[in-house]
């Protein structure tokens, strides 16, 4: 006979629909056959990487750090007497203090220049990205202290920006140059301070050298902002947005670590973590 061919094995005509999706057409979960450009925005786009940066712990507390410096600052800027009125008296009285202890203000002095300042700061930020680059974390060491210049420069440029003169005494106990807001001390104490915990995190440390470093920190930025406001040199707001700002550009570092290290690609160092 001359029929067709029948055979479920026959190849199938042209134009006809196949029974089964081309092999260059990827299978969804469900079975479905995928567009080639359906998976182009796995990881997600701009928009996403924002999101997930301010879901990260970190980004988040930038976020309210960086906004409660800037409400201080603008409220200074635009003359807001309650805090202006508030910001003398409490700077009046702790300069009357220090007229009255010659030793406590010596003190003071001693701490705001030795222990305190923001070069002390910065030596022990480079002997952390000495110790990152000796143990093959380069590319973290040279973050920490982008990190680092950012938040000199940024401090810089707002002080100019801004242009708030400090307190002027007629029996001065100390002396600064350039402007007052925001404090420099306070701000590199605090950026320095949070960039330390976290370095000491990521390396595992003991519980109770974890801990003795979260005090240490602490005391040191609150110390930062007492001595610059003592030796009255800076009003209080000037410290107040010195320590959220400071401490916020630190979280947004991290933040940004966490996520440009997480989707890649790009540099990975060897981790610091014992066994691997």
């Amino acid at each position: 006979m001359t029929g067709s061919d029948t055979s479920p094995n026959a190849p199938s005509e042209p134009g006809s629909s196949p029974a089964s999706p081309p092999r260059d057409a990827p299978l969804t979960a469900t079975g479905a056959s995928a567009s080639p450009g359906a998976s182009s925005g796995a990881g997600g786009g701009f928009g996403a990487r924002v999101a997930q940066w301010f879901a990260e712990p970190a980004g988040k507390a930038a976020a309210v750090l960086i906004a409660g410096a800037a409400a201080v600052m603008a409220l200074v800027t635009a003359g807001w007497q309650p805090l202006l009125r508030a910001d003398r008296h409490l700077a009046a009285q702790l300069h009357q203090l220090a007229l009255e202890h010659d030793g406590l203000t010596r003190a003071n002095r001693i701490l705001t220049d030795w222990f305190w300042d923001p070069w002390t700061m910065r030596a022990l930020l480079l002997v952390a990205v000495i110790l990152l680059c000796a143990r093959g974390q380069r590319y973290l060491g040279l973050w920490v202290a982008g990190t680092s210049a950012l938040e000199w420069g940024g401090r810089t440029a707002l002080r100019f920006a801004l242009g708030r003169e400090r307190p002027v005494w007629e029996h001065p106990v100390d002396s600064a140059s350039l402007h007052a807001l925001p404090s420099g001390h306070a701000m590199t104490a605090a950026a320095s301070g949070v960039l330390l915990l976290w370095l000491a995190r990521r390396s595992q440390v003991a519980r109770v050298w974890w801990v003795l470093a979260v005090v240490v920190a602490a005391v040191s930025v609150i110390g930062v902002c007492f001595t610059r406001m003592f030796l009255g040199v800076h009003w209080p707001t000037d410290t107040l947005a010195g320590a959220l700002l400071g401490t916020g550009v630190a979280c947004a570092s991290i933040a940004t670590w966490t996520i440009v290290t997480r989707h890649g690609p790009g540099p990975s160092d060897r981790t610091a973590a014992p066994g691997r």
